[in-house]
């Protein structure tokens, strides 16, 4: 049984799985790594999957919980200070987003936003960017879905902003 379940994880979920890590991570080479972490731990806990939510959300649960704890341990190790979503949205209105950031390449800018934010918010980031519902990424994260549509809310300002930024 639950070499099955593990094939339908696999089998649906590798993609969505592997961008989430690529999220985290932005070295092909560490991605990768780290996506096979995420299918160890998925394997590793299988026998915790008790069917109290979706195969879908219980998989993503313990890939964001690995791509979180690879994050802490590598900002621990660069030193590397993360930023909310709220201190991204002050850095573009207050128009200091362009000093931050020199390449106006948009996927090297939503990637240099990604590095610079707090896992939390890049999980709810990475998860509305995989086309997930408020009230999918509010149990993926364990957040109340007024939360999550306020992160939301901000997320969208921030990617307008990118856009328009680039278009111009």
């Amino acid at each position: 049984m639950t070499i099955e379940i593990f094939d339908e994880i696999n089998k649906t979920y590798s993609g969505p799985i592997k961008r989430i890590c690529s999220g985290y991570e932005f070295n092909e080479q560490k991605a990768q790594e780290l996506y096979q972490e995420v299918m160890t731990s998925i394997w590793q806990s299988l026998s915790n999957f008790r069917n109290e939510c979706s195969l879908k959300t219980w998989s993503y649960r313990v890939a964001y919980n690995k791509c979180i704890t690879h994050t802490i341990k590598e900002s621990k190790k660069n030193e590397v200070s993360l930023s909310s979503i709220e201190d991204i949205e002050h850095l573009i209105s207050s128009g200091e987003f362009d000093k931050s950031i020199e390449n106006k390449n948009l996927l090297k800018r939503v990637q240099a936003i990604l590095k610079s934010t707090k896992p939390i918010d890049k999980e709810i980031f990475l998860l509305y960017l995989e086309g997930e519902s408020g009230k999918d990424i509010a149990a993926i994260s364990g957040l109340t879905e007024s939360n999550i549509s306020t992160k939301i809310s901000r997320v969208k300002k921030i990617i307008s902003s990118i856009m328009e930024d680039e278009n111009e």
